[in-house]
This record gives structure tokens, sequence and C-alpha cells, in this order.
């Protein structure tokens, strides 16, 4: 999905409104907030709503705690319910993945 994401408006016909960052930011802090994103909790790269679903993202991830309220809740503050179903439905399909991946041993450079 190009922009917006996750919903870039091809879906439902319209384009969601812009929350967090105005513009795209520049190649160099692009590139800065992937080597970041293992210490994205430190790392003031990213927007609260981006912080909200890296917190989801871990939350879901690391069992068995799961989602506590305290998580889902501010999940919820910056995405719509249909926004935040994708949203967890991305997380899952991810999870799922690297579960396949992680039991074939297939190793990141096998294609």
């Amino acid at each position: 999905m190009a922009s917006g994401w996750p919903d870039d408006g091809r879906r439902t016909g319209r384009r969601p409104p812009r929350r967090g960052r105005g513009r795209r930011p520049e190649p160099a802090v692009r590139e800065q907030r992937i080597f970041q994103l293992t210490a994205w909790e430190e790392s003031r790269l990213y927007t609260e709503r981006e912080r909200a679903a890296l917190a989801l993202t871990d939350a879901v991830t690391l069992l068995p705690h799961g989602v506590s309220d305290q998580v889902y809740a501010e999940a919820s503050r910056h995405f719509e319910e249909p926004e935040l179903a994708r949203l967890i439905a991305l997380i899952l399909t991810a999870n799922a993945w690297n579960r396949i991946n992680v039991t074939c041993r297939t190793a990141p450079d096998d294609h």
C-alpha cells in the first residue's frame, strides 16, 4: 500500500485523513527509521500513531503476555475500527509467515 498506511484509499475510494507526519521523510530519514525500528521505543523518528501500531505489533507477537488493555486502548485512539482490524490482520499475517519460516527452517536469503 503506497501511502496512508494501512489504507491508501483504493478500497474505500477516498483518501484517509493524514495523521502524524505532514510529508514524506527524506531518503536519509527513511533509512534511519528502518535502522532504528528495533529500538522504536527510544527513537524520536516515529509518530504517536506509529508507536501505537508498533506497540500493538510487539504485544501480539510476544506471547504469552498478549495485548494489554493499555496497548489496545492506545491503538484504538490512533486507528478507527476498520483500520485497527486491518492492522491486526497484517500483524497476524506477518507472524504466521514468520512462524512458517521458522518451522521450515527457511533462511532469510532463501527464495
